[in-house]
C-alpha cells in the first residue's frame, strides 16, 4: 500500500517538474508567494497517531499475554500505532499573505504488534479515509525566496475504522463483525516551512495535525484471555504527521 501511495505522489507530482523546466525564465530569481500567485503540488507523511481511539485499543489489550504453540514462548501483547499520509493540493493566493487551499488526501493507520523481529507479529490496519479538504493559508512573507505558512482547514471523508483488528486476529471469541464505515466531518491544521527555487519548482517540510469523528462497533467485549475487557467505543481519532512537499509555483 505504502508503495502504491508512493508511486502515485511520483506520477502526479513529477510531471509539475517537468512542465516547469519548459519555461524561458528558468534563470530568473524566484518569487514565492504573493497575490495572484497559483501553487500545485504533493505531500507525503509519516506519523503518529493518539486520542481515544488509539486508548481504547490499548486498554482493551491490556494485561493480555499471547503464546506461540510451536515453540510455547508467552510474550504480553502491547501494541504501536504509525500513521502514513498523501496529498494532492492546490492553491490560489487573492491577496498578499494569504491563500485559498484545496487538497485530496488518503490518510492510514496501522496497527502492530511487538513481539520482537523473531517472532511473527500481526500488522493491520486500523483506519484509512479519503477526503477532500478546504481552508485560507496564511503565509508570512511576500515575494522571498522562503515562507513560512499556516493553514487550518475542515472537509468531509470517505472511510473505514475496525475496532480491535489485532486482538480478533490473536484472540478467539470475536463474533461480531467490527468493521464500521466511518464517514464525516474532519479537522485539522498544517505548518509549514516553504522554499521556492528557479523555474517555480518549490519544497516545503513541516506538521500537520488531522482529527477525524469515526464510528466504532459497540458493546464488544473480549472473554479470552484474562483479564476480560469490553470496549471503550470512541468517536475520534488523531494524527500528527510530519511531512514533506513539492510543487510548482505557476508565475514565477
Amino acid at each position: 500500500m505504502r508503495i502504491k501511495i508512493f508511486k502515485l505522489f511520483l506520477l502526479s507530482v513529477l510531471p509539475l517538474l517537468i512542465f516547469a523546466t519548459k519555461f524561458d525564465e528558468l534563470d530568473k530569481a524566484p518569487e514565492g508567494a504573493y497575490k495572484g500567485q497559483i501553487f500545485f503540488g504533493g505531500s507525503l507523511g509519516l506519523g503518529y497517531p493518539f486520542g481515544n481511539a488509539i486508548v481504547s485499543e490499548n486498554d482493551f489489550i491490556s494485561g493480555t499475554t499471547y503464546t506461540f504453540t510451536e515453540n510455547e514462548i508467552t510474550k504480553e501483547v502491547d501494541l504501536v500505532h504509525l500513521s502514513f499520509f498523501s496529498s494532492l493540493y492546490a492553491e490560489y493566493m487573492p491577496a498578499d499573505h494569504v491563500g485559498i487551499k484545496i487538497f485530496l488526501d488518503y490518510l492510514s493507520i496501522y496497527q502492530r504488534t511487538t513481539f520482537g523481529s523473531e517472532l511473527e507479529n500481526k500488522n493491520e490496519v486500523l483506519y484509512y479515509h479519503f477526503g477532500a479538504f478546504l481552508g485560507p493559508d496564511f503565509h508570512l512573507t511576500v515575494r522571498k525566496p522562503w515562507d513560512i505558512s499556516f493553514c487550518p482547514f475542515i472537509g468531509y471523508a470517505l472511510g473505514k475504522y475496525e475496532a480491535a483488528v489485532v486482538a480478533k486476529e490473536l484472540f478467539p471469541g470475536f463474533t461480531d463483525n467490527t468493521v464500521e464505515t466511518s464517514n464525516g466531518l474532519v479537522i485539522g491544521s498544517e505548518l509549514c516551512a516553504n522554499f521556492f527555487f528557479n523555474g517555480g519548482v518549490y519544497f516545503s517540510v513541516g506538521f500537520n495535525w488531522i482529527y477525524s469523528f469515526i464510528s466504532a462497533s459497540e458493546n464488544l467485549t473480549r472473554t479470552t484471555p484474562s483479564p476480560p475487557a469490553v470496549y471503550d467505543t470512541p468517536d475520534s481519532v488523531n494524527t500528527i504527521n510530519l511531512i514533506i512537499s513539492f510543487g510548482y509555483a505557476y508565475y514565477n
